[in-house]
């Protein structure tokens, strides 16, 4: 009796040991088959016969050739995890719309209940719906894979970009504008960068602005107002901008804006913008002698290379102007110094200059005239770093700047020439 039990126990071991093998060899090559491995999901299967992963491989391979025994296929995958989404994903690219779309339909549902927060499955869904011919649908699960996954967007802005350029395909963003989800502002932003013609940002923003029922976002708007001024719409992007200022920001209206420096700078539409180069450091901070709360403060360590880097686009007609501050340098050291200048477009020479400030000293007053000629259509104002040689631009210390005000004036008058004598008489 003894020796039966224990051929019995050596037998049900090596059956253990058997199985174990079989289904770790199952297993890798089932990993094998998903990673692309041809012929591992069949081999897979000779191991382990009801291996989920090399079901469902086995039968993406064969839904070409036996569509229903590749369905018959991916139902096993799915009773054999049934907590898994892939089979029925499969089982809704084989269900095709003319025979069961009832059916797929519930496999979609299914499959995107499963796995809620699976981008992947929310695009194979929109995959699914494309095919169907339901671009609405296709966009519902488009939103819910950005959602959650915003990695998706490098895949699917593009998509919904081409959409958005499409007349008859803008009224598909209608649902997403009127409960903006998360990626919609980055979508939008993406849209004003590179849509090919400024009517589909016109567009999208116009959908945007009727359906809201709360002020737009700044990043928004900003990539609206943004887009208009590199199209040299100025009057557009200028109403665009002040119609999204608040009371505060509204009262340092003016030629220039915010010339006090009272209030943040935003580094957006027709407000001070700052651009980053090493070695500097642009503010606004109190200071001895500064009228109101702040003054304009700049930072130099050591730059290298030219200062291009505060900006004020104005919006104003042609003709004379005449721009006065104050000024208090702060042990500026370099060869150059620095300047406002003002110029008609970021690449343009300046059509005027102040004069250079340098070295230390107390507040005082600074000003200087210039005129907008008529083909002047993006003027802008700039404090730059002057010099001929690039060593010239090396710029350490700081300096302060405060009360700059925009005025227009008349243009001046020719000096007075004398009347000529009349000839003599004889």
């Amino acid at each position: 009796m003894i020796a039966v039990w224990r051929v019995f126990l050596i037998g049900l071991s090596l059956l253990l040991v058997w199985r174990i093998a079989a289904v770790g060899m199952s297993q890798h090559l089932a990993e094998l088959s998903v990673g692309g491995d041809p012929g591992a999901a069949q081999k897979a299967l000779a191991w382990h016969g009801s291996h989920p992963d090399a079901l469902l491989r086995h039968a993406q391979e064969n839904a070409a050739q036996d569509a229903s025994a590749a369905a018959a296929q991916a139902r096993a995958a799915y009773l054999a995890s049934p907590s898994q989404p892939q089979p029925l994903l499969a089982l809704a690219r084989s269900a095709t719309p003319d025979t069961a779309p009832e059916t797929a339909e519930a496999y979609i549902r299914l499959a995107t209940q499963l796995a809620p927060a699976s981008g992947n499955v929310a695009v194979q869904g929109a995959d699914y719906w494309l095919r169907r011919g339901d671009l609405a649908k296709a966009m519902g699960h488009w939103s819910r894979a950005l959602e959650a996954e915003p990695s998706q967007s490098k895949t699917l802005f593009p998509i919904l970009l081409r959409i958005a350029e499409d007349p008859q395909g803008r009224s598909f963003f209608a649902d997403a504008v009127r409960n903006p989800p998360r990626w919609w502002t980055p979508f939008f932003s993406e849209v004003a960068r590179r849509a090919l013609d400024l009517e589909t940002v016109r567009a999208l923003y116009a959908l945007r602005r009727d359906a809201a029922t709360s002020p737009l976002p700044e990043d928004e708007r900003n990539a609206y107002i943004a887009r208009l001024q590199r199209e040299g719409q100025a009057t557009e992007a200028y109403l665009a901008w002040v119609n999204g200022l608040d009371e505060t920001r509204r009262r340092h209206l003016g030629l220039l804006f915010n010339g006090g420096f009272e209030v943040d700078l935003t580094d957006a539409g027709f407000d001070w913008r700052r651009a980053r180069l090493k070695g500097s450091i642009i503010s606004t901070a109190k200071t001895y002698g500064t009228e109101g709360e702040r003054s304009l403060h700049l930072l130099f360590q050591g730059t290298q290379g030219p200062f291009r880097h505060l900006t004020q686009d104005l919006y104003v007609q042609p003709g004379h102007y005449r721009l006065l501050g104050k000024v208090r340098p702060d042990g500026l050291k370099g060869t150059g110094g620095l300047q406002w200048a003002v110029r008609c477009g970021p690449s343009a020479a300046p059509v005027a200059t102040s004069e250079r400030f340098l070295g230390s000293g107390q507040w005082r007053d600074f000003s200087f005239s210039f005129e907008l000629p008529p083909a002047c259509e993006a003027p802008q104002l700039v404090l730059v770093s002057v010099g001929e040689r690039p060593s010239d631009h090396d710029l350490s210390g700081a300096i302060w700047f405060d009360t700059l005000k925009l005025r227009a004036t008349r243009p001046p008058t020719p000096d007075a020439t004398p009347t000529p004598a009349p000839p003599p008489t004889t």
